[in-house]
C-alpha cells in the first residue's frame, strides 16, 4: 500500500488495540487500499468464551468493519448447511469515531460494559487533575468538600465526562479528494498502539 492510501491503516490498529483493551478479543485486523478503503477486524470467538465463560457472539463469525463511505458496522456470520447467511448492523459512531469510542458501541451490542470515556480536553484521554489549593502544602491538589447530604460526608462522584470526539464525514467519497479526511485519519498513522497482530492461536470463527 502506498503512503496516501494506507493512511487507514493506523486507524483500523487502533481501533483493534481499544477493541482488546474493552474485553472484545480479536483475532487480527486488515486494511485494504482498494477503490474504497476499507478495513476488518475479526473477533477471536474462542478466546472470547474463554475470557468471559459464555459465548458473547454467538454466530460463526464476527467482527467489525469500516468502509471509508460508511463508516462502522457489525458483522456477523452463521453457517447453516453453508449457505453463509451475513448480517450487518451500523455503529452508532463517526465515520472515524475515536477508537475508544468504536470499542464502546461494540461492546454495547455485545452486553458488555466497555471501557469508561475520557476526561474531555486531557492529553491522550487520561483524566484531567484536581487544580492544586493554594494554601495546600506541596502544592498537592484540594479535598473535593463534603456533599452535605451524603453518607459520612463521603465526597460527591464527579460527573460523568462527556463522549469523546470523532471526526464525522457524511456524503464522503473516495473518488473525490477530501484534505480534512485524510488529516482525520492521519492522526492514527504516527501512533504507538499495543500490537494485535498473530495472537498465538488466534481464530475467527468459534474454533
Amino acid at each position: 500500500m502506498d503512503g496516501a492510501r494506507s493512511a487507514h491503516a493506523g486507524y483500523i490498529r487502533a481501533v483493534a488495540a481499544a477493541l482488546e483493551a474493552a474485553g472484545v478479543p480479536v483475532a487480527d485486523w486488515r486494511a485494504d487500499d482498494g477503490p474504497v478503503r476499507d478495513g476488518w477486524i475479526p473477533f477471536d470467538l474462542a478466546r472470547q468464551v474463554r475470557l468471559h465463560g459464555r459465548p458473547v457472539w454467538d454466530h460463526d463469525e464476527a467482527g467489525a468493519g469500516w468502509s471509508e463511505e460508511r463508516g462502522w458496522y457489525l458483522l456477523v456470520v452463521d453457517d447453516p448447511a453453508g449457505r453463509s447467511v451475513r448480517t450487518t448492523e451500523a455503529l452508532a459512531v463517526a465515520t472515524i469515531a475515536a477508537p475508544g469510542a468504536v470499542a464502546r458501541a461494540v461492546a454495547s451490542l455485545a452486553g458488555l460494559p466497555g471501557p469508561a470515556p475520557p476526561a474531555p480536553d486531557s492529553p491522550a484521554g487520561l483524566p484531567a487533575p484536581a487544580p492544586p489549593a493554594p494554601d495546600s502544602p506541596a502544592g498537592l491538589p484540594a479535598p473535593a468538600p463534603p456533599a452535605p447530604d451524603s453518607p459520612a460526608g463521603l465526597p460527591t462522584p464527579a460527573p460523568p465526562a462527556p463522549e469523546e470526539a470523532g471526526a464525522d464525514f457524511p456524503g464522503h467519497r473516495a473518488d473525490v479528494a477530501d484534505p480534512a479526511f485524510e488529516a482525520a485519519l492521519g492522526r492514527y498513522a504516527a501512533r504507538r498502539t499495543k500490537s494485535v497482530d498473530g495472537w498465538r492461536g488466534a481464530a475467527e470463527g468459534r474454533g
